[in-house]
């Protein structure tokens, strides 16, 4: 039995040499395929964080890009406003003029008229009697007009109000207006 023993021997050896063969080849394998996977996870961990970066620096940009549009709007609406209550201050300076110098205003402007004998003279309520006191060549209406002056000569209207003047030269005096304000 002895050489049964031999050979049950040599064959269980050689079945150990194998497995430890077997084993050590499949653990190179396992090893291999193990840092190729990992070689290919890194690379797509880095191009997924070179896309995140890219998106994140997009995100970032298009946010900034954002707040300084809002930012620039959040300006040009308060200039908006100032220049609003610049005209708006015009307007109530105007209709608060001195009885005076709505007089001086008013014979300036009415120089400058072709005025026709059948026009009449729309005033403020609180300028009619030195306006009638001034015997100016045109008749007077009893109905007035909030400020400035207007004229009715056959069936046009001439509009002098302050309002109306400063609104309809407010796009030519606008930005003269922003440049001494924001300069």
């Amino acid at each position: 039995m002895s050489n049964l023993e031999n050979i049950t021997e040599k064959i269980i050896n050689d079945a150990e040499k194998e497995s430890v063969e077997l084993v050590k080849n499949a653990e190179e394998k396992a090893k291999t395929i193990i840092e190729k996977e990992e070689l290919e996870a890194n690379k797509k961990a880095e191009k997924l964080l070179n896309k995140a970066s890219i998106e994140a620096k997009d995100v970032i940009e298009k946010t900034l890009s954002s707040a300084n549009l809002e930012a620039r709007d959040i300006v040009l609406d308060a200039k908006e406003k100032v220049v609003d209550r610049v005209f708006s201050l015009a307007i109530k300076e105007l209709e608060n003029l001195s009885t005076e110098d709505y007089i001086k205003y008013l014979k300036e402007k009415l120089k400058n008229i072709n005025i026709k004998d059948d026009a009449v003279l729309f005033v403020p309520e609180k300028y009619k009697d030195a306006v009638l006191s001034e015997n100016l060549n045109i008749k007077v209406s009893d109905e007035t007009v909030e400020s400035g002056f207007s004229i009715l000569s056959g069936k046009v209207m001439y509009n002098n109000e302050f309002s109306s003047l400063v609104n309809a030269n407010k796009g030519d005096l606008e930005f003269e207006v922003v440049e001494k304000l924001f300069n």
